[in-house]
């Protein structure tokens, strides 16, 4: 299905919300707009994979039982999740420049990909405030830092 715009307002009863594909072939540029209520008690996955023409922040730092998180291939420019979630994965584009995590004990799968390379690549990456995680031994936090 290629979605134009969704407006997600009530949504509060959602517990999945793949409005993407994992088709890295996918093409929509029609879906350019998302208004989301940042309180989705039950949602449990957020998806916006591949929307290549999807460029605005994304405002979901009410929705405490969110575990996955995943936007590459989009153009989203932000991203607001809540605090002492257990979020487990996430998934970013290189067009995010600013991510703060507080209390992100469960995130165990955390990378910025480059559409091009398909590489992880964190050089657009300004701001990163990372309180109260857990450091998992999968995540190369140095890295990330450089």
């Amino acid at each position: 299905m290629y979605t134009y715009a969704g407006s997600f307002g009530p949504g509060k009863h959602l517990k999945v919300l793949d409005l993407g594909s994992d088709n890295p072939n996918y093409n929509n540029p029609r879906f350019n707009l998302i208004s989301i209520n940042p309180n989705m008690p039950l949602l449990e996955r957020f998806s916006v994979k591949n929307c290549n023409s999807l460029a605005q922040s994304i405002d979901l730092h009410l929705s405490n039982n969110l575990r996955e998180f995943e936007a590459e291939g989009s153009l989203i420019t932000g991203v607001s999740l809540p605090n002492y979630s257990n979020i487990e994965i996430l998934h970013l584009p290189t067009t995010v420049t600013s991510i703060s995590l507080n209390s992100a004990r469960a995130l165990d799968d955390f990378y910025i990909k480059n559409k091009t390379t398909g590489q992880a690549d964190y050089s657009n990456l300004i701001t990163l405030n990372i309180n109260n995680s857990d450091y998992s031994e999968n995540i190369d936090w140095m890295n990330i830092a450089s």
